[in-house]
């Protein structure tokens, strides 16, 4: 009698977590919190950044400002399994009557890994695909991201767009 053993070769795949659709492999959306002060941002007239919607992955963003007067914080969670994760945001400048400050916090599997800072500069432009934190090394594992926006001094704007994991 023979025995064969089949051996197959993984090759590493990329997926999508986008804001609005969510993980293109579970279905699973982000978690914002709290969930009354987050717009979808293409569906928001009243929100003083209106970034390009035919720029942003699938047409889609959430948008929240948290600042030193605010109560509660705000944040995005969601879940993946892989080996590396990329989060990417949509950056403002200049914006009249807006905050554009954007400060947010990194946490991975409940520690805290990085953060991001963009002081606006002095032009109107708005950036895509802006990379908010990426590490191309994690163990394969389910893993647990919480972006968490900043304000205790200054208020901050975060464009959450989507993620990549591998």
């Amino acid at each position: 009698m023979f025995y064969f053993i089949l051996a197959t070769l993984a090759t590493p795949r990329n997926h999508t977590i986008d804001d609005t659709i969510g993980d293109d492999i579970t279905g699973d959306v982000p978690t914002y919190t709290p969930s009354s002060v987050w717009n979808a941002g293409q569906d928001c007239p009243s929100c003083s950044v209106q970034p390009d919607q035919s720029l942003a992955f699938d047409q889609t963003w959430h948008a929240a400002t948290y600042g030193p007067s605010d109560n509660t914080p705000r944040s995005i969670d969601f879940s993946f399994n892989g080996t590396a994760i990329y989060v990417f945001g949509i950056i403002a400048n200049k914006v009249s009557g807006a905050t554009t400050l954007t400060n947010i916090t990194v946490v991975l599997d409940g520690k805290r890994v990085g953060s991001f800072v963009h002081t606006p500069d002095n032009t109107n432009t708005l950036k895509y695909n802006v990379l908010l934190y990426g590490s191309p090394s994690i163990p394969r594992n389910n893993h647990h991201v919480t972006l968490q926006l900043n304000g205790a001094t200054s208020t901050s704007l975060l464009l959450f767009d989507y993620a990549i994991y591998t």
